[in-house]
């Protein structure tokens, strides 16, 4: 019995990927292989093909509070022949989940007569 419980123990170490941070990120320098980025990052949770050639490898770090994702952001390493040769961040704000909240106070207060 205590066989299956370290098997499935196992499993589920094995299957939790990489965290991405902003701190695992600042390890990527510029100039490392995609071996390298995959080595410290995990895989990518995108890849896209520019149509230069280049490749673009999109990382995702979700920044939670009260169980909502509340921000994302997206790592960007920019690939050119098998090597990083830029890297960006970019913030995205999650989406407000209440229409009224939407609304800024001048509408809120003349929208109620």
């Amino acid at each position: 019995m205590r066989k299956i419980y370290f098997f499935m123990l196992c499993f589920v170490l094995a299957s939790c990927g990489k965290v991405v941070s902003e701190e695992s990120v600042k390890q990527v320098d510029l100039g490392v292989s995609v071996a390298k980025l995959k080595e410290v990052l995990g895989m990518p949770n995108e890849i896209k093909k520019l149509s230069s050639g280049d490749e673009e490898y999109i990382y995702l770090e979700r920044i939670s509070g009260n169980n909502e994702i509340i921000e994302v952001k997206r790592y960007i390493f920019l690939i050119r022949k098998g090597y990083v040769f830029d890297k960006q961040v970019r913030f995205e704000k999650a989406p407000v989940p209440y229409e009224i909240l939407k609304r800024n106070a001048f509408d809120l207060q003349t929208s109620f007569k």
